[in-house]
This record gives C-alpha cells, sequence and structure tokens, in this order.
C-alpha cells in the first residue's frame, strides 16, 4: 500500500513537470579570469583562441585559462572597445580614447605607437571598425578620415571620412559619407549612387554585409532594414526586423542574424525573420560564433561572457525533468520509451521524442538503483537489496544483487555477491543454484554462461550438477576483476574489465584487447558497462572517463578495431559514464550529471595545442625579441626548463589529457599523461631534446632545445686533458728517467771514485809485494858478501822500482812499459833465486807495442810460475814462456812454465812449518773487478795444468785476455 501511494504520488509529481532537453549553456566571468565582466568583442585567432575586449584589459581565453594583457604589457589602455583579426593573424586593438594597438601571434608581444611606427598613421584616439574579416581585410573610420588595415599596415582611403563601408565584391566597395552622400568605388573609379536609406532614416553602425546583401540599423537604433545591391546597379530595400530594445550590434554567421540588444539577443534568417529569442534581461554587446560553431555572447550588464554549445549533444539533468542527476541505468524500450534509473532509487520512463519531458515513475527503491534490463516486453530493474520484475518488487534479497539476466527458458538468473540464484517468473519461486562466489555480472554466449567476479571470468558449463571452469590467458588478465559482459551475434564475448580496458574472445581466447596504451586506444582502462548495437555492428563501452565507440572488423585469428572516444570534449555533461545504450541512431549515455544524448556518427572534437610560452632558467634572446621559437640553443646553465601549452577546447571544461614526452638520445619515447599544461625539467643534462605534446596523435606539437656542454664537459677539454695528462706522464718520466740517470751516474761516479781508491788500494798492496821479495834477494847478496851482483842487482831493482812506481800512477800501461818491468823483473828473481830457469819473451809480429794494457796484471802471475814452479826444479831445465798474440781484436798473454805444477806446488807449502799465504792472485781477482766496475774493462783469465806423457805434473800455462784495452 506504501509503495502504491509512493508510485501515484510521483506519477503525480511528474504530471505537473514538463520541461525540455537544452544546449547547455556556460558562463565565465571575473572568477573565471576574466579582468572584467563587461565584455565589448570578441573574436577567434588562427590558432583557435577566443579574445575578449574588456573594460579592464585583453583577454585570451584556450577553454580552461585566461591570460590577460593591460598597459603594463604594451596596451595604450586597459579599456578595449573593439578588436579584429589581420590576414597575417595579428590582432588590431581599438582602446576607448587612446592609440590604436596590435598583438603579433608570432613574436607574443604587443606594439603600441611608441614601438611601432607604422601605427603613428592613425592620429585619432577613437577609432570604430566597419568591416572585419573580409576579402578587403579590417576597415575602420575616425571622425576625419577612414584606414584599412592589412597585415599589419595602416593606409588612408581616398575618400576621407566614411560612415560605413559596403564591400559588393572585390572590385567594388561603396562609401557612406556622413552627409549621407553614396560613391561606388570600382576599380579605382569613384561614381556616386542613391541609397534609399534616407527615406528609412538608415544609421550606419557597425552592419554586416555579404555579398549583394546588407543589414543597415535605423535611426530609433531599433528596427534593421535589409537592402540589396541589383545587377542594375540600383540598391533596394528587401526586408525589416523590429526590436523591442535598442540594438547594440548585428553579427552575420553562416544563415544567421544574430541582432544583441539591451534585453537579449534575436536570431533571424537572412531575411530577418525570427527564428528565437532568449537571454532576456541581458545587455548583450556582440555575439560571435567559433569555428566549431559555438556561440560566444558578450555581456555589457555585468556577466561577463556566456558561450552556447554546438547542437550536438543534448542533456538532459534535473532543471530539464529528471529526478536526479546522478542516472545510474538506461534502457531503451521497444516502443522507444528510455527507462532510466537513478541514484534515489527511482525508476521512470521518458520520450525522447517529445520535446517536453514527463517522468513517469515506476517505482521507488530504497538505495540506487544498479541496472536495468529488458526481456519479452518485461522491465527487470535492481538495486542492492530489492528486485523488480513486471512492476513487481520481490520480497527483500539476502545479499547484494549485482546482475540479473533471462535465461533461455524465460526465468531470471540473478547473481549476488553470495550466490547464484534462478528465479522462475511464472511460479515467482526462487532456487539457489550456487554458493559462495560473487557474481558480479552474468552473461550467455553461444549458448554458454559466464560470470566475472573480483577473481576474473569464469565459464559455468553445467548448472545441475553444477560446474564451472575458470577462464585462463598467459597474461592474467582474465584473472583480474571484471565489470560486465556482453556477447554479439558472431560469438565473441566481450569483457569489461576494472582496470584492463576491453576484451574480445572466442572459444574462450584473446582476439583483441583494448587500452589506454593500445593501437587504437580508449580514454580509459576502468570500463564499467558494454552496449552491443548489432544493427551498425558497434560496441559501446562506458567508462570514467567518457564513452568509446569500438568498430571492429574480424578475422580468423585476429580481431582489429578503431576506437572513437565522446568526452566532455564533444559536449558530455560529464566524463563520468555510468551507463549507456543506442537506439534508432541514438547514443543515451547515463552520467553522473543526467543523461546525453547524441548521434552514434557523432565525430570526435580534434583538440589542437599550442606551446603559449617558454621559461628557461639564465636565458635571454640573442636578438631580444623573446618570443617562441622551434629551436634553442642554450648553454649548460641554461637547463632549467618550464614549457606552457594550451590545449584550445571549449566544451571540455577543463577536463584535458595532455600526452607529453621529451625525447633526448636515451631510449625512453614513451608518452606520459597529464591534467595540467605546464612541464618543468629541471637539470638538464647536455645534449639534444625534443619537447612533444599533444591530446591527439595527428596534432603533436614540439620544440627543440640543444644544451651545450660546459668547457670541461666538451671532448676539446677532454683532448686537452689527456693531451695535458699525457704531457706530464712524459715530462714525468723524462724527470724520472733523468733522475734515475743522475743517480746512477752520480752512483757511477761515486763507484769510479771508490774503485779507483780501491784500485789505488790494491796498487798500494801491491807495491809492498815486490819490494819485499826484492829486499830478501838483495839482503842475500849482502849477506854473502857479493857487493858486485848486490850492486847489479840493486841498479836492476832501482830500474825495476821506477818502472813500477811509473805504473802504479796509472792504470794503463804500454805495452813494451809492461815487457820491460816484467823482464827486470824475471832477471831479478833468477838472480834471486840462481838461474834455475830460462825464460822468452815473445810478441807477435804486428802487434803495437804502445798499446795500453791494465798495469801489474801479468806480474803475479809470473811471479806464481817462478815461486811456485819453476824453483823447484832441482835440473835448473826451467823454461818460462811469455807469448803475446793478437786473437780478433783480444790482446791474449800467455805465460806457460815447465815447473812442478800447482798440486805438487801445494804439497810443499802444505809441509812447511811457517806457512806463506800468497797475496797476488788474490789482488789480482779484485783488481780485475774493480776494472769491470769502474772501466767496464773485461779481463778473462784461464789457468790450465800441464801433464807429461806419463800423466805426471808439467808445468802451468795461464792464459790471460784483454778485451778492452786503452
Amino acid at each position: 500500500m506504501i509503495r502504491i501511494v509512493m508510485s501515484l504520488s510521483f506519477l503525480c509529481l511528474a504530471s505537473t513537470l514538463s520541461y525540455t532537453q537544452y544546449e547547455p549553456v556556460r558562463n565565465f566571468s571575473v572568477k573565471d579570469g576574466l579582468p572584467s565582466s563587461v565584455v565589448y568583442d570578441c573574436l577567434q585567432d588562427k590558432q583557435g583562441f577566443i579574445w575578449f575586449a574588456t573594460a579592464a584589459g585583453l583577454a585570451r581565453f584556450d577553454g580552461s585559462n585566461f591570460k590577460i594583457f593591460t598597459t603594463e604589457n604594451g596596451l595604450t589602455n586597459n579599456e578595449i572597445l573593439q578588436i579584429g583579426l589581420d590576414k597575417d593573424g595579428s590582432i588590431w586593438i581599438f582602446p576607448f580614447g587612446a592609440t590604436t594597438c596590435i598583438y603579433d601571434p608570432v613574436t607574443q608581444k604587443l606594439y603600441n605607437e611608441n614601438n611601432y611606427a607604422e601605427l603613428k598613421k592613425v592620429k585619432d584616439l577613437f577609432v570604430q571598425l566597419l568591416v572585419r574579416n573580409s576579402a578587403a581585410g579590417l576597415i575602420g573610420y575616425t571622425v576625419r578620415e577612414t584606414f584599412f588595415f592589412e597585415n599589419k599596415k595602416v593606409r588612408k582611403s581616398e575618400v576621407g571620412e566614411s560612415k560605413d563601408v559596403w564591400l559588393i565584391n572585390k572590385d567594388s566597395i561603396l562609401f557612406f559619407h556622413k552627409g549621407e552622400e553614396t560613391f561606388l568605388f570600382t576599380n579605382g573609379k569613384r561614381m556616386p549612387v542613391n541609397f534609399p536609406g534616407a527615406e528609412v532614416n538608415t544609421v550606419f553602425s557597425r552592419s554586416p554585409d555579404w555579398g549583394r546583401w546588407k543589414i543597415f540599423i535605423d535611426s530609433t537604433l531599433t528596427r534593421l532594414n535589409l537592402y540589396e545591391y541589383t545587377n542594375d546597379g540600383q540598391i533596394r530595400h528587401r526586408a525589416f526586423f523590429k526590436s523591442n530594445f535598442l540594438i547594440n550590434s548585428v553579427n552575420k554567421y553562416g544563415n544567421k542574424i544574430y541582432i544583441s540588444t539591451m534585453n537579449g539577443i534575436y536570431v533571424t534568417d537572412t531575411l530577418l525573420r525570427q527564428l528565437n529569442y532568449s537571454f532576456q534581461g541581458k545587455n548583450i554587446s556582440r555575439a560571435f560564433v567559433d569555428k566549431s560553431g559555438n556561440e560566444w555572447l558578450c555581456s555589457l550588464s555585468g556577466e561577463g561572457v556566456y558561450m552556447r554549445l554546438k547542437n550536438e549533444v543534448k542533456q538532459y539533468d534535473i532543471t530539464s525533468g529528471l529526478l536526479n542527476d546522478n542516472v545510474t541505468s538506461v534502457k531503451m524500450t521497444l516502443n522507444n520509451l528510455l527507462i532510466c534509473g537513478d541514484g534515489n532509487g527511482h525508476v521512470y520512463t521518458i520520450d525522447p521524442a517529445k520535446n517536453n519531458i514527463r517522468p513517469s515513475v515506476l517505482e521507488k527503491f530504497p538505495e540506487a538503483i544498479r541496472g536495468i534490463e529488458l526481456f519479452n516486453k518485461s522491465i527487470i530493474a535492481y538495486s542492492s537489496y530489492k528486485l523488480m520484475v513486471n512492476e513487481k518488487v520481490l520480497p527483500d534479497h539476502v545479499g547484494a544483487i549485482k546482475s540479473a539476466i533471462p535465461d533461455s527458458n524465460g526465468n531470471l538468473l540473478i547473481g549476488s555477491h553470495q550466490k547464484l540464484e534462478l528465479y522462475d517468473i511464472s511460479s515467482g519461486q526462487t532456487e539457489i543454484i550456487k554458493g559462495d562466489p560473487r557474481f558480479v555480472t552474468l552473461c550467455y554466449s553461444q549458448g554458454d554462461l559466464y560470470y566475472g567476479n573480483n577473481k576474473g571470468l569464469f565459464k559455468i558449463e553445467s548448472i545441475k550438477p553444477y560446474v564451472e571452469v575458470p577462464i585462463k590467458d598467459s597474461l592474467n588478465v582474465l584473472s583480474k576483476p571484471i565489470n560486465h559482459l556482453a556477447s554479439t551475434p558472431d560469438g565473441i564475448l566481450w569483457v569489461a574489465t576494472n582496470n584492463d580496458g576491453v576484451l574480445a574472445l572466442r572459444n574462450d581466447k584473446i582476439l583483441g584487447h583494448f587500452t589506454i596504451s593500445s593501437r587504437s586506444s580508449l580514454t580509459s582502462n576502468i570500463c564499467k558497462k558494454i552496449f552491443v548495437d548489432e544493427k551498425k555492428g558497434l560496441i559501446w563501452t562506458a567508462t570514467n572517463k567518457g564513452v568509446n565507440r569500438i568498430r571492429y572488423s574480424l578475422s580468423a585469428r585476429s580481431l582489429s578495431a578503431t576506437i572513437t572516444a565522446i568526452t566532455s570534449s564533444e559536449g558530455l555533461n560529464d566524463d563520468d559514464v555510468n551507463d549507456i545504450c543506442v537506439k534508432n541512431g541514438k547514443v543515451y549515455a547515463a552520467t553522473i550529471k543526467g543523461i546525453c544524448v547524441f548521434n552514434t556518427d557523432l565525430i570526435k572534437t580534434e583538440v589542437p595545442v599550442v606551446i603559449t610560452d617558454i621559461f628557461i632558467k639564465n636565458y635571454s634572446s640573442p636578438d631580444t625579441s623573446n618570443f617562441l621559437k622551434p629551436d634553442y640553443v642554450l648553454n649548460y646553465t641554461q637547463n632549467n626548463i618550464s614549457i606552457n601549452f594550451a590545449g584550445i577546447c571549449y566544451t571540455c571544461n577543463k577536463k584535458i589529457d595532455y600526452q607529453y614526452r621529451l625525447i633526448n638520445n636515451d631510449d625512453d619515447t614513451s608518452w606520459k599523461t597529464i591534467n595540467a599544461n605546464t612541464v618543468e625539467f629541471v637539470g638538464l643534462q647536455p645534449g639534444d631534446y625534443t619537447f612533444q605534446v599533444h591530446t591527439d596523435s595527428a596534432n603533436v606539437k614540439e620544440i627543440r632545445f640543444h644544451i651545450r656542454k660546459a668547457f670541461w664537459q666538451t671532448n676539446f677539454f677532454y683532448f686537452l686533458i689527456a693531451l695535458s695528462i699525457a704531457a706530464l706522464f712524459i715530462l714525468s718520466v723524462k724527470y724520472i728517467v733523468h733522475q734515475v740517470k743522475k743517480r746512477e751516474l752520480e752512483k757511477t761516479a761515486v763507484n769510479k771514485k771508490f774503485a779507483e781508491l780501491e784500485f789505488q788500494a790494491l796498487q798500494a798492496q801491491m807495491n809492498p809485494h815486490f819490494l819485499f821479495n826484492s829486499m830478501n834477494s838483495l839482503q842475500n847478496f849482502i849477506l854473502k858478501n857479493e857487493s858486485e851482483n848486490a850492486s847489479e842487482y840493486l841498479a836492476d831493482f832501482a830500474r825495476l822500482m821506477r818502472l813500477f812506481l811509473e805504473a802504479s800512477r796509472e792504470k794503463y800501461i804500454e805495452l813494451a812499459t809492461e815487457i820491460e818491468l816484467l823482464e827486470k823483473y824475471i832477471i831479478l828473481e833468477l838472480v834471486r833465486l840462481k838461474h834455475p830457469f830460462a825464460y822468452r819473451i815473445m810478441v807477435e809480429p804486428g802487434i803495437e807495442m804502445d798499446k795500453k794494457i791494465p798495469s801489474v796484471i801479468i806480474q803475479p802471475f809470473i811471479e806464481n810460475a817462478i815461486l811456485h814452479g819453476l824453483r823447484y826444479r832441482d835440473d835448473n831445465n826451467g823454461l818460462l814462456n811469455i807469448l803475446f798474440t793478437m786473437k780478433g781484436s783480444v790482446l791474449q798473454c800467455q805465460i806457460e812454465d815447465n815447473g812442478i805444477g800447482r798440486s805438487e806446488a801445494e804439497k810443499i807449502n802444505a809441509a812447511k812449518v811457517a806457512k806463506y799465504k800468497s797475496q797476488g792472485l788474490k789482488l789480482i781477482d779484485e783488481k780485475i773487478r774493480t776494472l769491470k766496475e769502474a772501466n767496464n774493462v773485461d779481463i778473462r783469465i784461464l789457468i790450465k795444468d800441464n801433464f807429461n806423457e806419463n800423466g805426471s805434473p808439467s808445468g802451468t800455462t795461464v792464459t790471460i785476455n784483454f778485451n778492452q784495452t786503452a
């Protein structure tokens, strides 16, 4: 009973409501960024920006942000009355009571008479534009003159002052003078023309012309008159329009005339027949239609600017008759009624074919509607704990309902977070098929029943007995949360996932997978619902970032698709879409702000991107212009860069996703997505960079910059460092070598000095040895009283000593002196030993007798031959042979004796009680070593024992080789 009363109440309420779908209107004022809410004029430049002339400055708008220009930027006054677009894209600015200015979008700079001499040609402070955006450029007038403004140049007209201009064609212009004289200029020729406007008191004021047609305002400022320039050169009055309010301006766009008044705006056709009247109570200064067909209305009464979106997406919300803005589910019946469910639990129908919305409430649930299904002319609607079938509400359901679909027998399968149930519609009985798992979404495909939940996709192979199998894939995407399932007649199961986009399966194998990063991409990976448009073969997906239309083609093994996004850029009232349905070429999208209706072939709005500013730390343009350039060359300190860009979209409601990337030498070329319109790069390393930004891949804008290396980072610097290191290394090596050589030389010198001192010491040791032996012999003569022999011996001894002393002072002596010294020594020994042996000294012919050899080397060996060999012979047949020969470059001295031999001499010496230890050979060894170290003299000595035929010792042969002589 309560439900019936509530339904009747809502029906009564609905009967009193009568609303229409509407074209969205947006308002921009000071709170949105306008410098003033009093707006005189507007235009759209070639880049797509909308410019507003306001009472407090000039504003540029990209759909999201305003950029303000004032006297601080170069304007001559902040109150701007009119603006006009030049052929080259520049904007002419006409302030109140001040001289004209120009904005150049290339240099992004304002120019006035102080920095642009061309503007000095317009001396008057008040310029009114007569003609805009025509083949003739801009035409304006002052109290004295008429000007042509073209390509940032000013040219005076020949006719002087004009109150209006009519461009008949590119060669013919009508000028209307203050004195109500009219002249036709054709190819430079002037001729008067009769204008009947005086009959209706026509006022010449910024009236539109389009070839042979022109509109004027009469003197009451409330009546419009349409004139035609006929082929015979006459001007004829064709139509008029009477306004109830003073007219501010008249503008023509396409086949519509916009008449802005102090109390709203009229829209007529080109014959001034009224089409509509709107914005009553608003003082509208000007109407403007942009390139996308959106209408902009400038307000003089302090409301700023109104924008009326182009009529491609119709919208329903609470102001147009809906019971709640948050529409959660929509379905279209066979008789073309739209069934809606909302966040407040209402289930109602509307007829979209009618202009007036009259909601017919079917039911009121205690919580939000989760879904609506249609089958066999039956309506199924459900919330979390309530289910309505054919306007009959079932008892409270145990467990939150997630989905409900009809089965092949006309009954209802109900999936909840606790169980799967079968509801028999005819009997009203419910049977539990399976408990435990969550059944978020159910769908039949090719006779098989599938369900999805937070654990993935499953196939129910049998209900009785219950058998299910999980559907697996190599990437485990089908094991992740699933929101909705739908199937198409070609056997494809479409899977909407919670964070992995949309998948297409056939025979449980993935044919296609579409995400935000796939070749044909979705707007979001969070897909809520899928609707199959079987007539057109389209798949529609509701996401949290708009609607995605998937047009697919199927091959034997794969599926390809083209995806088109419909978002707030195209006029959706919000991108968060809950549900979607399609019927008769119309798409109905349920959003959190109502219902949007658009054609299935709606074309996606392209959002052009413009790079507006670049800020570089420590950078100043070489030409002082500071305007944007495609390429920058920077030094290493200018490596902090901030780039501003704007996606120009007036229907996006500030919801624009930008993709950007900074390409360097590395391999990372991936796009990054942001909602902001500024990116900063800090501490960039030297190298080449390309910054790219876009909203769709067909509209990529880029700036390139090269950051030079610091001097210490350049290859030249590295070369210098390497060269310096190499030079330092070489110098160090040279220094070390020099020091080593120096130390070696010093060491050698010291060693040489020590060797010389040692040599002198050896000489000093050897001289007493000679003296000792000689004194023994002399003493022997004296003791025997052989005075003559002593005298002769003493003379020979004196000569020997003299020779020996001379040799002792020198390291080297001549060979002849050495032989004489040896012979004197042998003679003295023969005398002392009473001639026990004979001797021979032989020199090979050709040997130079002045050749020098180390001194006192040979004598000790002769001494040994005599004292240890020859002296012990008892037959006085001893023989001492001394032979000097040349063996190549080596001087060889061979000393041969036929004494008793070394072995017998050692036996004799060993038997002596007072042993004598000879120092001669030891001294010779030390002397040879010293000569080797000090003077690099190589002396080789070979001692050989001789034996007779009986094997008995028969003397010794000593061979001395002097490898280097002085």
